[in-house]
Formats: C-alpha cells, sequence, structure tokens
C-alpha cells in the first residue's frame, strides 16, 4: 500500500521511498538532545532539536511535525506541560514524554500527551515505541515503515 503525501519530509511513502519521520525532540539537557537525536537519525527519523520549551513552542507554531518528544521537566517544572499543549493545538503530531519520573507524568497523558517513555530505553526499544505511537495516530503505516528500515539496512 501506497501513502500519498503533500509534504516533503512527513512520514509518507512516494515511488516506494520511505520519508525520514519529521520529528521535534525536546530537552534542556545538551547530551540528552544529541545522544538522542543521532540515535533516531541512525534509525530513520528526522530529528530536529529545541533546547527548551519555549522555542519548541515556537518551532510548533511555524514548522510540521509528525511526532513531538519531549522531556517533562526542562527550564520550570511544567515546561513540558507546555510543549504538550501547544502541539495538542498546533498540530496533529504524535506526541511523547520523555521521563525519569513516571509517577509524576499521569496529568500529561490528560493534557494531550499519546505515550509516556521513561529515560534508559535502549536504541531499538525506544524507536520500535515511537514508530508504535506514530502508527496509532495514523500518521504512519507499520509495514511501510518496516520496508524502510530493510531498505536502510541493505
Amino acid at each position: 500500500m501506497s501513502l500519498v503525501g503533500t509534504q516533503a519530509g512527513r512520514a509518507e511513502e512516494w515511488n516506494g521511498d520511505v520519508m525520514a519521520i519529521r520529528t521535534l525532540l525536546v530537552d534542556d539537557e545538551k547530551a540528552i538532545r544529541e545522544i538522542f537525536s543521532m540515535m533516531l537519525n541512525g534509525e530513520g527519523f528526522d530529528v530536529q532539536v529545541a533546547c527548551n520549551a519555549a522555542e519548541a513552542v515556537a518551532r510548533l507554531a511555524s514548522e510540521e511535525f509528525d511526532l513531538v518528544v519531549t522531556d517533562m521537566r526542562m527550564e520550570t517544572a511544567l515546561a513540558g506541560y507546555e510543549v504538550v499543549r501547544q502541539a495538542r493545538m498546533h498540530r496533529e503530531a504524535a506526541i511523547v514524554v520523555m521521563t525519569a519520573y513516571p509517577m509524576q507524568a499521569t496529568d500529561y497523558l490528560h493534557a494531550g500527551a499519546d505515550a509516556l517513555i521513561v529515560k534508559g530505553m535502549n536504541t531499538g526499544e525506544l524507536a520500535g515505541r515511537l514508530r508504535e505511537v506514530i502508527a496509532a495516530r495514523g500518521k504512519l503505516k507499520p509495514a511501510a515503515d518496516e520496508r524502510g528500515r530493510r531498505k536502510r539496512r541493505a
């Protein structure tokens, strides 16, 4: 099955090629941004980064993303919550909250996050979980995604 798209950089398939999943990664820790960005880029995601909630909100207002992955606690305790709220208002992106504090994160699901991920997952688990969330939002067909992964590995 082929997906038809209208915007470059979206999770869509043209002529048998799977486009990268345009992702906004938001975290105030530079090391986390760099490691996750490199890891996800290697898994076929097109990762853009924001170092705080204000930068993320500005990018969400002007750019399209298939996926928003945000830290829960950044410059303020509610910074991640603001990213989730704005992402849900502006776009149809899948939204994932990363946290080291899962017991404190249930309000984020009520605010519009599609999933919570506890920091510390290995690369395969993280990429797989993000693809599941995107597929559940109807942004990506799992079969098309798997063909793209096989093609990149070849």
